[in-house]
């Protein structure tokens, strides 16, 4: 599905924000991006996008097959609507499809997100949660095959966090590639097919959970209590 090879990239004094990166993402697979702030974890989900700004020079291929959407770190830069379903509509209206066929594609994707209840409500009365399942409903309607997770938790108290991994729960059901980007994995550890640790740039290491957890605690990437507990006794041989 996706296939980085050797992929470097560089801002304007020169400096390298991704060394030599190696990566195969298969179909349908949910695959966490982790490591410290900085270590280009963002950087990355921008280099499949094709959204590098223009102070930003890449080296490498990144080969992606189907339509990539993403949703950002901050999704409320994403709106532009104030309605919700006009909001969700935009890129639909863009891409010339009928009003039937709108109504159709969001009635459908809200329906499995469970955001029919947001539909008729303005953006502003949303909470950031609630905001970040809008900028998901709206990347979802446009039918991606990839879609990109930009530290979706991060910011969210625990109400907000349960919405937001519901939504990421669906999508997996859809057999959807998700790839996301994120610091604390506790909540999102055990929904993953594929675990990436970055450090400083660098693809420190991959593998499926179950194979990374040592190495994610060696890194302090916060991982579910009983994973950590275990990497511990057996860094003490027990």
């Amino acid at each position: 599905m996706i296939k980085i090879s050797d992929l470097s990239v560089k801002d304007h004094e020169g400096k390298l924000l991704l060394k030599e990166i190696d990566l195969d993402i298969k179909r349908g697979e949910t695959t966490l991006i982790c490591g410290e702030p900085g270590s280009g974890k963002t950087i990355l989900l921008k280099a499949i996008k094709g959204l590098l700004g223009d102070d930003l020079s890449l080296e490498g291929d990144i080969e992606s097959e189907g339509k990539i959407g993403m949703v950002f770190q901050e999704p409320e830069k994403q709106v532009v609507r104030r309605k919700v379903k006009l909001d969700v509509a935009f890129e639909l209206e863009n891409a010339g499809l009928s009003v039937q066929k709108m109504e159709k594609r969001i009635d459908r994707y809200s329906s499995i997100l469970k955001t029919d209840h947001l539909l008729d409500r303005n953006i502003d009365e949303l909470s950031h949660g609630e905001i970040t399942k809008v900028a998901l409903l709206s990347t979802m309607v446009s039918e991606p095959d990839i879609i990109l997770l930009d530290e979706p938790l991060s910011p969210l108290d625990r109400r907000n966090q349960k919405l937001v991994l519901e939504s990421i729960h669906k999508l997996k059901e859809q057999d959807i590639t998700v790839i996301i980007a994120e610091h604390d994995i506790r909540d999102m550890y055990h929904y993953a097919d594929k675990v990436i640790l970055l450090k400083e740039g660098k693809l420190k290491r991959s593998g499926t959970p179950k194979e990374m957890y040592v190495e994610l605690v060696k890194h302090g990437i916060k991982v579910p209590f009983e994973m950590g507990l275990k990497a511990h006794l057996e860094g003490e041989g027990i």
